[in-house]
């Protein structure tokens, strides 16, 4: 997987994309001091980047200030991860965590890293406290929490977002605005407030709805539509991932095109749509490998100092 910083200007017409470089992570494990991390999944939390790898070594990383903490996930196959923060109020300090977790979530399997501890715990029934469910590949950091997709076991049961609070390591259920035909897609506006995209059905146009404020209890959600967009007439279907412009009412997806006549080699895409449903692609790689789809994330460079394993903190800096 390659970590790319890109630039997206809105103010042009048509808005421009420009990849401006590359990002990478030397393997300390390696014996060949220039090889580097093989990275396979990324999950971005205030700053901060949880790297995984197909064998399921783990990473914090700041790429800002070079900081890392290495993790030992124990080699589990088929769990997932995710990075998330509780923060004390009169401190004003966050602590950070790692949940592990496998697709299929019960009270025996998921598990929590805490960075004071450096050390991992089985989280017990009351924390989890639910039926088992099906959760989706793609996850956000909300305020410090993760949410992504979910469903019961019954695919007759509605659509929701399961969400995990790592101040109190319980789980929690988010309604969606309606129950739609595909899973959607989950994003963040400037770690501001929570946004889907969803289609009511194939023939449906896309919509944006987003919600500020999610409330301890997780019912008393408001969503609010503010944006409607028809992305078929350019031959998209649901986007891989996407990030969402409120002021501009701007969409930024990206996507991989496939070109049958091309020995089915794919080209990673990025495509800019608003209320005029005009879009703007750009290429931006070859989709060399099948199992690495691409992804935007909403990252910001950050001054967060990752703990010092063994319960030494580093102070935290603020920008």
């Amino acid at each position: 997987m390659r970590i790319s910083e890109m630039s997206v200007n809105l103010d042009g017409l048509p808005p421009s994309v420009e990849v401006k470089g590359e990002l990478s992570l030397l393997d300390p494990l390696s014996r060949n001091s220039a090889l580097e991390f093989c990275i396979y999944k990324v999950f971005h939390c205030d700053g901060l980047l949880l790297c995984i790898s197909q064998c399921y070594r783990i990473v914090v990383w700041n790429p800002l200030t070079g900081q890392t903490r290495w993790i030992e996930s124990g080699g589990v196959l088929s769990r997932k991860f995710a990075l998330g923060y509780y923060q004390d109020e009169k401190s004003n300090t966050r602590s950070y965590k790692v949940l592990s977790y496998f697709n299929v979530y019960d009270d025996r399997n998921s598990k929590i890293y805490d960075f004071e501890t450096d050390s991992w715990r089985i989280l017990d029934g009351d924390s989890v406290g639910r039926p088992a469910c099906k959760g989706d590949e793609q996850m956000v950091s909300f305020k410090g929490n993760s949410c992504w997709f979910a469903n019961e076991e019954n695919p007759e049961l509605d659509v929701y977002l399961l969400t995990f609070d790592f101040a109190t390591d319980k789980f929690g259920r988010v309604p969606l605005p309606y129950k739609p035909r595909y899973y959607g897609r989950l994003s963040v506006v400037r770690e501001e407030k929570l946004c889907v995209l969803l289609q009511q059905n194939f023939w449906s146009k896309s919509e944006i709805w987003v919600t500020s404020k999610i409330c301890e209890t997780n019912k008393g959600v408001s969503w609010s539509k503010v944006l409607e967009f028809d992305l078929r007439p350019h031959n998209l279907e649901l986007p891989l991932a996407f990030l969402f412009d409120e002021e501009k009412k701007v969409v930024i997806c990206c996507d991989r095109w496939f070109d049958e006549n091309d020995d089915g080699y794919g080209k990673d895409m990025v495509y800019i749509v608003g209320e005029d449903n005009n879009v703007t692609q750009k290429e931006f790689g070859l989709g060399e490998y099948y199992s690495c789809l691409p992804a935007v994330l909403n990252y910001f460079p950050s001054l967060v100092q990752i703990e010092r394993a063994g319960g030494k903190k580093r102070k935290r800096l603020d920008t």
